[in-house]
């Protein structure tokens, strides 16, 4: 009830009051919004000409016309209605006049006829119901990238036989290859337009493009959805690309935060290498630290900036050349040159080409142990004081050495074998001479023979090995040499060509050389 204008219902009518100054513009928006329809316009005059008087304006009950109310959400998506019930001999609304209500709000697309039919049969009052709907705006998908490679620290951890993880193999280096997809581009969509219940255009949004994280060592496809190695290397994120790396580095040392480092290109450790770890790689490898009872594989060069110190465990084996501080109780073989800088102690080691203790104004020292060198070996002192057991054999690559080794044991070996085999056919033989050579025997006969034919094979095999390697051998002969630049003690054997000198008393500033068949102790000659 407005303060200026009252109404009052009862069963003789309705009665209106209002106060000096209303207007009749003002009556009549006051019964709209009561929905008082059936009310005498003389009376209302009089009301108005009467201010502060009741008077009655309607003959019996109130007549009150449904309100219909339209609501529309925010993002003018849906459209409500509800209607307040009629009262009195008022009618209940048709279909038409909720479509007026929706028009006269400009709502003209989704309407749903049947829930407008549901409310007009249903007669469903003061509650809201959705009677128009529009069609959403439906974005664009962004671009995508899906990483193919299973990087390292996402891997599987790796159990030996008895089930346990094995905690050297922790290492999170993601190794890829030259031409290996990298990653892939799902390419963005573009977004469908949607309409609101105005009938007005809801833009969508296009999806966003994104590219492929290409960054060094990396390249596109020509439609640019595939992102291929360019190279051999170390998978790694900068920033928001993928690099190919073809050095691994290692910041610190290689123990168990890093794990054993397996890799396809350089590797560069900062630090050490803790006992019982591997570095096996195809490139080079650079260590800060030291070498402990590692086993380090690599087919490049090897730099070990301080030294080893294997402790008898573990190998290092490489197929460059080796620059290294200090080898003491180590085992090593290179296929070029071996440098060290200060000492060799009690090792084993081998190179194919020379080795040199005393590079960089080093000690210089060799002192037990074995050393093997194709061509040359080259040290300041040999030997000790002590007269600590000390090899030198020069002359041969290590290599061929070995494998002559190997295959004349092999021969032997099987020769034996084929021997006793031999001699188990000829009794078998004797036995079914007399006829007493039951099915069991002629088996075992059967494959005794066929064990001959193959161990036969493979002895000549050998055989024909053994002799090209003798031959490589006698080819590579060079003017092998071993030069001791201060002193050599008693206690070091050195052999060339199948001839040993022992040395019984120390000697200075000599060259050992193999001249006219003999193994010469001459004037220190670099």
């Amino acid at each position: 009830m407005s303060e200026r204008l009252t109404i009052e219902k009862n069963e003789e009518g309705v009665y209106l009051s209002v106060e000096e100054g209303v207007s009749l513009a003002e009556v009549l928006d006051f019964l709209t919004r009561e929905r008082i329809s059936n009310f005498e316009a003389d009376a209302v005059e009089k009301a108005l000409e009467t201010p502060g008087k009741k008077t009655r304006i309607a003959q019996g009950e109130a007549r009150k016309d449904a309100k219909i109310k339209v609501e529309i959400s925010r993002d003018s998506m849906i459209a409500k209605i509800s209607v307040e019930p009629p009262e009195g001999d008022a009618p209940w609304p048709e279909v038409s006049d909720l479509k007026n209500a929706l028009e006269t709000k400009n709502v003209i697309y989704g309407i749903d006829e049947s829930a407008l039919q549901s409310i007009i049969d249903g007669h469903i009052s003061d509650q809201w119901v959705d009677v128009a709907r529009g069609d959403p705006a439906i974005d664009g998908r962004n671009a995508e990238v899906e990483y193919v490679v299973e990087f390292g620290s996402s891997r599987p951890l790796e159990t030996n036989e008895g089930g346990k993880v094995d905690l050297k193999e922790l290492s999170s280096v993601t190794i890829v290859h030259k031409d290996q997809v990298l990653a892939t581009r799902i390419p963005q969509t573009d977004g469908q337009n949607g309409i609101n219940v105005f009938g007005k255009t809801v833009k969508a949004k296009n999806g966003k493009d994104r590219k492929l994280p290409a960054g060094h060592g990396t390249r596109l496809s020509e439609d640019g959805t595939t992102l291929y190695a360019d190279q051999d290397g170390h998978l790694v994120f900068r920033g928001s690309v993928l690099d190919v790396l073809p050095i691994y580095v290692v910041p610190g040392d290689v123990d168990y935060s890093v794990g054993n480092v397996h890799f396809i290109g350089s590797v560069d450790v900062k630090g050490a290498v803790r006992d019982g770890f591997e570095i096996k790689t195809s490139g080079n490898v650079s260590i800060g630290g030291v070498v402990e009872g590692a086993i380090i594989e690599n087919d490049g060069d090897l730099e070990i900036k301080i030294g080893v110190s294997g402790g008898n465990k573990g190998h290092i084996r490489s197929g460059g050349s080796l620059t290294a501080g200090y080898i003491d109780k180590a085992t090593i073989h290179v296929d070029e040159n071996l440098q060290v800088k200060d000492a060799i102690m009690h090792s084993n080691v081998s190179a194919g080409r020379s080795v040199i203790a005393g590079s960089r104004g080093g000690k210089g020292q060799i002192v037990g142990g074995k050393v093997q060198a194709g061509i040359s070996v080259s040290c300041v002192t040999l030997g000790s004081h002590m007269g600590t057991k000390t090899e030198v054999h020069v002359g041969v690559s290590p290599d061929l050495a070995n494998r002559k080794n190997e295959l004349g044991s092999l021969i032997e070996e099987n020769k034996k074998k084929l021997s006793q085999i031999d001699t188990n056919i000829a009794f078998l033989k004797k036995i079914e001479k007399a006829g007493k050579l039951d099915m069991e025997k002629r088996t075992i006969m059967l494959k005794l023979t066929k064990g001959s034919f193959q161990l036969r094979s493979l002895i000549d095999g050998w055989t024909k090995e053994l002799e090209e390697v003798e031959l490589k051998i006698e080819r590579s002969r060079s003017d092998p040499k071993v030069n001791v630049k201060e002193t050599c003690y008693p206690g070091v054997s050195i052999t060339m060509r199948g001839i040993t000198y022992l040395v019984r008393e120390e000697m200075r500033f000599i060259t050992f050389r193999y001249d006219g068949g003999e193994l010469k102790p001459l004037p220190y000659d670099p």
